[in-house]
């Protein structure tokens, strides 16, 4: 896998988390508005792959990454 492939993956994998948190978040605002005819019998958004990527965008985690090369964390850094 060469350097673009991991940044494509970590931007592709950042994406998904934010589409689930932005689920998330319209979820709990139609709940707490108590807008339930709107929410029907639709559940919670979540995905167990993505859950603790969710929660680094929510400040719930924190995350580390360790690169050889300035590029590399550059790569990672800006896909974010």
């Amino acid at each position: 896998m060469s350097r673009m492939d991991t940044g494509w993956n970590f931007r592709q994998a950042y994406d998904t988390a934010r589409n689930i948190h932005d689920q998330q978040d319209n979820f709990c605002a139609k709940a707490e508005a108590g807008a339930w005819k709107e929410l029907g019998d639709s559940t919670f958004p979540e995905d167990l792959q993505w859950e603790a990527l969710v929660d680094v965008l929510r400040g719930r985690v924190k995350l580390a990454v360790h690169c050889y090369e300035v590029r590399i964390f550059r790569t990672i850094t800006y896909s974010v």
